[in-house]
């Protein structure tokens, strides 16, 4: 399992976590096109010995949409019952209605529903965190979700600390741990206890906070993350949003179109050149690399060769997402993986932006790394 995580320490302080904001235009300036920020909280970042009856304030750079606010706000473990929620000014409260426990890093985030009265959000999820005992948590782990379309903002993304002889179905178990992806589509949960983890990614299509099989896409992770007694982070591998999925995981097949441009003059294709650093993976592995022309007009995939260094046959011009996965069992399909009884997906990742295609001309060091 550890083969295909990247380990790093993410944390030199604690208080890299905690962010800074700046004030918005005042009353009766140009138009506000200014994201929102957080400015403060209650209580103060990385507070420990918080009593467990305490109440939550956040206070915003300008006047927000109180309701895309509410329906942003999460706290880390999930709590049993929802805080009540009241204002005064930019002032969010959040009342508990349950104790928290004693000596535990909770964690509240603002997803990037967030806006502001004008209609600017959050350009990414602000997390800060207390504890009730006396230190803070420090693990994170961290990634991206994407689709055959590219990185996917503002999906959910649930994390399970796993418990002896229970496999989380996240059709049936709130999660541990929720974030939101930001508008590049990375994620990050922080603030987490050592232990093993599941995360899990999806598209709130109903806006209900919760995963509806057969309704809405769910990312399989290919492995859990372990964190360590000290601070270390996780970077994972892409979480890949499947086409729609039935309850027990089974995805429509792979689509990769096969096609002979026989109407094309084959000096108006182009070509693309790179490495795939697979060292992680043993050399009887089989990678694939897929392409996809984000305006659905054609898809393309090639079988990388075992030195890592490729180089595609004749593409159509235009503008394509590439990402690779690892078919590990061999049938030449991106398998997907399914949430319970858990199996997991095969690996992939994902080249960082969008690649262009032009005629009679080969883009190189489009490169990509498990």
């Amino acid at each position: 399992m550890n083969k295909i995580l990247v380990l790093s320490l993410l944390f030199s302080s604690p208080l890299l976590l905690c962010s800074c904001a700046k004030q918005g235009f005042p009353p009766g300036g140009p138009v506000d096109k200014t994201p929102p920020e957080v400015v403060s909280t209650s209580p103060v970042c990385n507070s420990t010995g918080v009593s467990p009856q305490t109440q939550i304030e956040v206070t915003f750079s300008e006047r927000m949409d109180r309701e895309s606010v509410e329906e942003a706000v999460y706290i880390s473990p999930v709590l049993e019952r929802p805080p009540e929620l009241s204002w005064k000014g930019r002032t969010l409260f959040i009342k508990p209605l349950q104790r928290f426990s004693s000596d535990r890093t909770y964690v509240v985030t603002i997803g990037t529903g967030a806006q502001d009265q004008q209609g600017n959000s959050l350009t990414k999820p602000y997390s800060f965190a207390f504890s009730t005992g006396s230190r803070i948590d420090l693990g994170g782990i961290s990634g991206k979700v994407t689709t055959p379309t590219g990185p996917q903002p503002r999906a959910f993304v649930w994390a399970y600390r796993l418990e002896p002889a229970k496999e989380p179905d996240p059709a049936k178990d709130a999660p541990h741990y929720v974030t939101e992806t930001d508008t590049e589509g990375s994620y990050l949960l922080s603030f987490l206890s050592p232990g093993v983890y599941r995360v899990f990614a999806f598209l709130d299509k109903d806006g209900d906070r919760k995963y509806a099989p057969e309704q809405e896409p769910l990312a399989v992770p290919p492995t859990d993350a372990t964190l360590s007694d000290s601070a270390d982070s996780v970077q994972m591998t892409d979480l890949f949003l499947p086409p729609l999925r039935d309850y027990v995981g089974n995805a429509p097949s792979d689509s990769v179109y096969t096609s002979c441009f026989t109407t094309v003059n084959k000096d108006t294709l182009g070509f693309i050149a790179g490495e795939v650093d697979a060292e992680v993976l043993d050399s009887e592995a089989k990678v694939y690399l897929r392409f996809h022309k984000i305006d659905g007009a054609a898809e393309y995939r090639f079988k990388v060769p075992r030195e890592g260094k490729y180089l595609t046959g004749g593409m159509l011009p235009g503008t394509y997402f590439v990402w690779a996965f690892w078919d590990r069992n061999g049938n030449g399909k991106q398998d997907y993986g399914r949430p319970w009884p858990y199996q997991p997906a095969e690996p992939a990742t994902s080249f960082a932006g969008t690649v262009g295609v032009r005629s009679r001309w080969t883009t190189e060091k489009v490169d990509l790394k498990f």
